[in-house]
């Protein structure tokens, strides 16, 4: 998941700052995947919780699906987060942490609703901060992760979708 407040400052940034002489990523290019580590160790987490105790197999499902694609997608953000100089967090951050605090505190149907609720959310934050990459990111590489990651971005925003409507 992504704090809106950093997206809503990382919104106003063009990506026309250019990678130093270190060689390292241009700034936002370097938040981008930064982010996307972050948010693939708390969909992993979040994923888990879901597989073990969504009352749904909707929710179920989706949580195993997104445990699964989201540590494929942190083995390739890793390895050009090493390459482009950027950090490589490790753990989601301090928001998404009290999420799963606060998520693992309900049960059942209500459990249900708000991971479906919280992952359409999620989803739609990283697509909308993903395509902006894609739009003025300087970094090849991070640009083609991003367009890597766009599809199954998508796929689990709509997934999330269905979920929350068959969660009762």
């Amino acid at each position: 998941m992504v704090v809106g407040s950093v997206l809503a400052l990382a919104a106003g940034a063009t990506g026309a700052d250019t990678p130093g002489a270190s060689g390292k990523a241009a700034a936002f290019d370097q938040w981008y995947v930064q982010m996307a580590i972050e948010s693939d160790r708390f969909e992993i987490k979040s994923g888990t919780w879901a597989t073990e105790h969504g009352s749904s197999d909707a929710v179920k499902t989706l949580g195993q699906r997104l445990a699964i694609d989201h540590a494929k997608a942190l083995n390739a953000e890793t390895k050009v987060a090493r390459a482009v100089g950027a950090a490589v967090p490790g753990a989601a951050s301090p928001l998404e942490q009290w999420t799963l605090i606060v998520t693992k505190t309900i049960s059942g149907s209500d459990f249900d609703r708000t991971w479906a609720s919280l992952q359409i959310q999620a989803h739609l934050q990283m697509i909308q901060a993903t395509k902006k990459e894609i739009a003025v990111g300087q970094s090849p590489q991070v640009r083609k992760l991003a367009l890597e990651n766009l599809p199954m971005l998508t796929v689990h925003w709509k997934l999330a979708q269905r979920a929350l409507d068959g969660a009762g």
